[in-house]
């Protein structure tokens, strides 16, 4: 009887113990659903997104959300290196940020308030800064838009100008008079707009053509950037006029009759900033702006303009645009009229 008591208490015990050590082992979480993942990533949630990308096998998917979670992946590498969380320590730390396929040299210092570039032996060295503080800060800031993902366009926007300056020959860069100065600071700021849209999070892209589509606003017609800035803009008018199908959150509607891009830029800007765009959008977006880039390197500093996909200018300066821009109507206009003709019924 003895015994048989011991055998019970030593099977409670075990038992108590296995429940205490089953206690003490968090339960696995769930693997994060494929619209789960999406959403992080149109939502620029770049630390949760990374985190639950770490729990996902790709091989195990259907293939529509491997392609899918490819391209998140790919964007994420790209507008999150490692370096940005490095720097929100907030100390004067060396970096190596990459942009359109070149590697530069730079130095984030907290104390630095504008865009510092030196030549050594024809290596161009950055230094630049900004308040980390601000650095994915989720409070609110305009449009709807936060304070970090403000930053966010101006840190990629900021190292698009230093990327331009640094891939430009120094002997072109040389003895510059001040019209040569002037197509110089225009090519870069160009540079700068399109390296932000790009790099970017979806929703800082968003905020950045809404700012570049803003330029056709009576208040900033004065502004030295304002073509440079339009020219981007431009990009993404002639994108959604050119394939409506690729953008169905940006198509304008059929009865669309006015072909001029002020009232284009107007409905495109009242959609960015209130509307996410789906992903496969974001993408055809994001590549559309990486053509352009590519595009509009040296050709656009020397010309001081940039070619459209559909062959067409857009200058820096907006003297030298005036001109252009009626072509550019001209062709809008053709091709929704066309567009139009074709539509059944």
């Amino acid at each position: 009887m003895q015994l048989l008591k011991r055998c019970v208490i030593l099977a409670v015990l075990a038992a108590s113990v296995g429940i205490l050590a089953a206690a003490d082992v968090p339960a696995t979480a769930p693997a994060p659903t494929h619209d789960a993942l999406v959403t992080m990533y149109l939502d620029g949630k770049w630390d949760d997104l990374e985190k639950a990308l770490a729990t996902v096998k790709d091989a195990a998917l259907p293939p529509a959300e491997r392609a899918e979670n490819l391209i998140i992946r790919q964007a994420l590498a790209e507008c999150r290196p490692p370096w940005w969380k490095t720097i929100k320590l907030g100390k004067k730390v060396p970096f190596s940020p990459r942009l359109w396929g070149r590697g530069m040299t730079a130095t984030y210092d907290p104390a630095a308030t504008n865009l510092q570039l030196s030549v050594n032996n024809g290596q161009v060295t950055a230094t630049l800064g900004w308040p980390v503080a601000d650095m994915d800060n989720p409070a609110q800031a305009e449009h709807g838009f936060t304070k970090g993902e403000l930053l966010d366009l101006g840190i990629w926007n900021t190292l698009g100008t230093a990327d331009a300056w640094g891939s430009i020959p120094v002997s072109e860069q040389a003895n510059l008079d001040d019209p040569g100065k002037l197509r110089l600071g225009l090519y870069g700021d160009f540079r700068g707009d399109l390296s932000g849209v790009f790099y970017g999070s979806p929703r800082a892209r968003r905020w950045g053509l809404w700012l570049y589509l803003a330029m056709y606003m009576d208040k900033y017609k004065d502004m030295q950037i304002v073509a440079s800035r339009r020219a981007v803009a431009i990009l993404l008018i002639t994108e959604v006029v050119s394939h409506p199908e690729k953008y169905p959150t940006l198509k304008l509607p059929a009865d669309w009759k006015d072909s001029s891009e002020s009232k284009i830029a107007d409905k495109l800007r009242a959609v960015l900033e209130k509307t996410r765009l789906p992903l496969p959008e974001d993408k055809a977006l994001r590549d559309a702006l990486k053509a352009f880039a590519t595009a509009n390197e040296l050709p656009a500093f020397r010309t001081n303009e940039a070619t459209l996909p559909n062959k067409l200018k857009a200058s820096f300066d907006p003297k030298l645009d005036e001109p252009l821009r009626t072509k550019r109507e001209a062709w809008i206009k053709d091709t929704l009229t066309k567009a139009a003709a074709t539509k059944p019924g």
